[in-house]
């Protein structure tokens, strides 16, 4: 009897037992635990902590159910959004798991004791399900965090009873080639076993020892015997399920906010508020462009609203305005509020070969994407890169305020400037910097929209800067304010449409007027920044 079939033996043994010990457990469906359960001093939100389920390598199976009448809702997204979601809501968060399901919780308070819409009502979940019960299904990687979240379908009510369950896929098939592989091991030992008992009798019935060559014949079929098991017991491991393990996806991980195959749904969802604030700001009432639109959109908005008031415009049959989606310029962000860059097609208007750049922003997750700015570049002179290529770095978000700052000086002073200025930013210098009669002297006064020097590259500020395949990408808003200053005795005589428009203008030696610039400034890694593309239009007033 060699040493190592005893060894074989042993391992077979283990095989079949952790095979049926899988098998039993976990079942066809490869999961252990789930059964809902009511948690503790719930509240009617439930959350697991926001780095709970930093793991990789297993799938977690959530179940919900009502506690009455209704509903319950389960969903998954990413931390960002669900975080986001609950900022102010009272809820209890999961802040240990068992082994069976949820562990240690706590409560935490908030102003209201509801979320703001229903949580069904939400687009942010990877996965979500509404019902008696309500289940989902949600792996754990290594490329995105997760958060788990349940509450009543209608988000009133006493909080649903919550299970979570563990899938290992593969498990249960694993388990049975585990068992069947063992139960060959076993029934292979016995086999040899008894052969080489048969050998030993022959043996010490002719009495002649057993030659080298035996010797080392019996030592090659022990070391195979050795291979056969390591091999088994790896074809075992692969067949079942992968080894969870913790990961690290920080106190802060970010998120692409909007993802090119979302972006037309996105699109389609603005374009029919935006088309219903169009047609009410046509007849003088710019109610609606709140719903539609945000910062220097809006400012522009609501001088369109106005200008129709007094004067309507003329009806078209180009039908609703249509945004359709050519790229997505997509960049990793920490937190609302959220914006995304999108290169759109306007089938009804002709772009001339240029790209037609819009900027969309998100204050929360149950909020709507809403329109910010826009700038059109001539040509197709930007590319995008992928999300985490696109992230701007510190150093980058230094870079882009200087040279943001430098188009500041330059339309301020209207001296030469490192920076290149576009013809078309040239031509609306020119028609701001000519003077009309009566106007001794024009001053430009420039700062970034809404007044906020500090901290304008950050989430919400006025400047946006990502990574493009040709380099550093800035898109700036900025006031533009044009003093005119009165000749000595002339009196400014405002035509009847500026007056009805801008109202009337009380000041005898000082006339201003409000302007927005929306710029996308190109820095390229080698050779000279440059103004790339601009858009210059009037506004009744800057944000206060």
């Amino acid at each position: 009897m060699t040493p190592l079939r005893p060894l074989v033996g042993f391992i077979a043994v283990l095989l079949v037992i952790a095979g049926v010990t899988v098998t039993v457990l976990l079942g066809p469906d490869d999961t252990w635990g789930g059964e809902p359960e009511a948690v503790p001093d719930a509240k009617p939100v439930i959350v697991s902590g926001p780095q709970l389920l930093d793991v990789a390598g297993l799938s977690l199976v959530v179940t919900a159910r009502p506690a009455g009448e209704g509903a319950a809702f389960v969903g998954a997204g990413h931390p960002v959004h669900v975080q986001d979601y609950v900022r102010d809501v009272a809820r209890t968060e999961i802040t240990a798991l068992s082994a069976s399901g949820v562990g240690d919780s706590q409560a935490l308070s908030g102003e209201r004791q509801r979320p703001a819409v229903a949580p069904g009502e939400l687009d942010v979940w990877q996965e979500q399900a509404s019902g008696d019960p309500a289940k989902i299904e949600i792996p754990l990687t290594e490329d995105e965090p997760v958060q788990i979240a349940a509450a009543p379908a209608t988000g009133a009510g006493a909080a649903p009873e919550l299970g979570i369950g563990y899938a290992l896929p593969g498990a249960f098939i694993g388990g049975l080639v585990a068992v069947l592989i063992g139960v060959l091991l076993l029934v292979g030992t016995i086999v040899l076993g008894r052969r080489a008992k048969g050998a030993q009798r022959a043996v010490s019935e002719s009495g002649p020892q057993p030659s080298a060559a035996q010797a080392g014949s019996a030592r090659a079929s022990s070391g195979i015997a050795l291979r056969l098991v390591a091999t088994v017991s790896a074809v075992a491991l692969a067949a079942g399920c992968s080894i969870p393990q913790r990961v690290d996806h920080g106190t802060e991980p970010a998120v692409v906010p909007l993802e090119e195959a979302d972006a037309q749904t996105m699109l389609d969802d603005y374009d029919r508020r935006n088309n219903a604030a169009i047609k009410k700001s046509d007849a003088g009432d710019g109610s609606l462009w709140a719903t539609a639109d945000a910062g220097p959109n809006l400012a522009v908005d609501a001088l369109a609203a106005r200008t129709a008031k007094f004067y309507p415009p003329k009806k078209d049959d180009d039908g609703d305005f249509i945004h359709e989606v050519r790229d997505v310029y997509e960049v990793e962000q920490p937190g609302y509020p959220l914006w995304s860059l999108i290169d759109v097609d306007l089938p009804n208007s002709d772009l001339g070969g240029g790209q037609y750049l819009c900027l969309y922003t998100r204050d929360g997750a149950t909020e709507p994407w809403k329109g910010y700015t826009s700038v059109y570049l001539p040509s197709r002179l930007v590319t995008p890169l992928d999300a985490q290529a696109a992230t701007p770095s510190a150093k980058d978000l230094l870079t882009a305020a200087q040279w943001d700052d430098e188009l500041t000086r330059w339309i301020a002073a209207g001296k030469e400037s490192d920076l290149r200025i576009s013809r078309d930013l040239m031509e609306s210098y020119g028609d701001m910097a000519a003077t009309p009669k009566g106007v001794a002297r024009i001053d430009h006064s420039v700062s970034p929209w809404g007044g906020r020097a500090d901290g304008r590259t950050e989430q919400d500020g006025p400047v946006r800067v990502l990574r493009v395949k040709q380099g550093l990408l800035v898109i700036t808003n900025k006031q533009w304010e044009r003093n005119l200053y009165l000749e000595q005795g002339f009196e400014w005589k405002q035509a009847t449409r500026e007056r009805k428009i801008h109202g009337p203008h009380h000041r005898d030696l000082v006339y201003d007027e409000h302007y927005l610039l929306s710029a996308a400034i190109l820095i390229p890694d080698s050779g000279a920044p440059s103004v790339i593309g601009s858009d210059v239009e009037r506004v009744l007033e800057f944000p206060r």
